[in-house]
């Protein structure tokens, strides 16, 4: 039998760039790994229209304390129209 035995904690998401064709963003993976779908990741431009990404790899960094992720835009998008990047249920401003 098989228990699932994943529990939600805060993770502090830094290294987040932002460009035209996706997203680059890192976490500390000590308290465990981040588990976001394709469709947690994605951006809102100014007119209100929400881009999704096709999908996204991680791996660990050279010094194995935090995990890299890289996620592609469906389309490219116009920096200057971009709102917020929501990462899950969070909303980041892009300054």
């Amino acid at each position: 039998m098989v228990l699932d035995t994943h529990e939600e904690i805060p993770v502090i998401v830094t290294n987040i760039e932002l460009t035209n064709t996706g997203l680059r963003l890192q976490y500390t993976h000590e308290e465990g790994t981040l588990s976001l779908s394709n469709q947690e990741i994605r951006v809102v431009l100014e007119n209100g229209k929400i881009i999704g990404n096709n999908g996204g790899i991680g791996s660990p960094t050279e010094d194995n304390l935090a995990m890299k992720f890289s996620y592609q835009w469906l389309v490219p998008v116009n920096l200057n129209e971009v709102a917020v990047i929501l990462i899950g249920k969070t909303e980041v401003n892009v300054l």
